[in-house]
C-alpha cells in the first residue's frame, strides 16, 4: 500500500487487470452463474486463485508457491471481497506523506520490480527519510518472500541485525 491512494490504487487495479486471463475469468463467471460452485466455497476460492494468483507474481508460474488458504472461510469470496472493500473504503482518500517524517525508527521497504503496486509508491515511503531504505528485487512481483525467499529473508535478517542489506537505497 502506498502512502497515498491517488494515483496508486487505480494503477494497482489496472496492472492486475492487464495481467488477468480474461478468457479464463469469463469461463469461470459462466460456471459460477450456472451454479457449479453453489455450496462449494473453497472450490470457488481455488478457482479464483488460479486466475488471480498469477497476476501477483513476477513470473506467473511461481503462483504455485503461495499457500492454499482456501480452506479458511475468511478467504472465501463471499467474505473476503466485502471485507477488502470495507477496509479500503474505510481509508477514504488517504495521503500520509505529511506524516512519514514522524516515523523515526529504521525502515526497510522491499519491493519487487514486477509488483502490481507501483514502485513510485514504495519510493514515497522512503524518500527524504534518513533512516529508511528501499530494496528493489528484480524479477519479483508482490510476494518476494515466496518468489525469492533466500534473498528476501536474508535482507530482513540483515535489517533486523541493524545493517542495511546490500542493494538497499536511500531515496532523496
Amino acid at each position: 500500500l502506498a502512502p497515498r491512494r491517488a494515483p496508486y490504487l487505480d494503477q494497482v487495479r489496472a496492472s492486475a487487470l492487464a495481467r488477468t486471463d480474461t478468457a479464463a475469468e469469463t469461463r469461470l463467471n459462466a460456471r459460477v452463474a450456472a451454479g457449479e460452485f453453489r455450496g462449494r466455497d473453497a472450490a470457488l476460492c481455488r478457482a479464483l486463485e488460479r486466475i488471480n494468483g498469477p497476476t501477483r507474481f513476477g513470473d506467473p508460474r511461481q503462483a504455485r508457491m503461495a499457500p492454499d488458504v482456501c480452506d479458511l472461510p475468511t478467504e472465501w469470496p463471499e467474505r473476503a471481497a466485502p471485507q477488502s472493500r470495507a477496509m479500503m473504503g474505510s481509508l477514504g482518500e488517504w495521503d500520509w506523506r505529511d506524516r512519514i517524517g514522524r516515523v523515526a525508527i529504521p525502515r526497510l521497504v522491499i519491493h519487487g520490480d514486477r509488483d502490481n503496486y507501483p514502485l513510485e509508491g514504495s519510493r514515497e515511503w522512503v524518500a527524504g527519510q534518513p533512516n529508511a531504505r528501499l530494496l528493489v528485487l528484480p524479477r519479483v512481483g508482490h510476494w518476494p518472500h515466496y518468489e525469492r525467499p533466500r534473498e528476501t529473508l536474508g535482507a530482513i535478517d540483515q535489517f533486523l541485525k541493524g545493517r542495511w542489506p546490500a542493494g538497499s537505497q536511500v531515496i532523496q
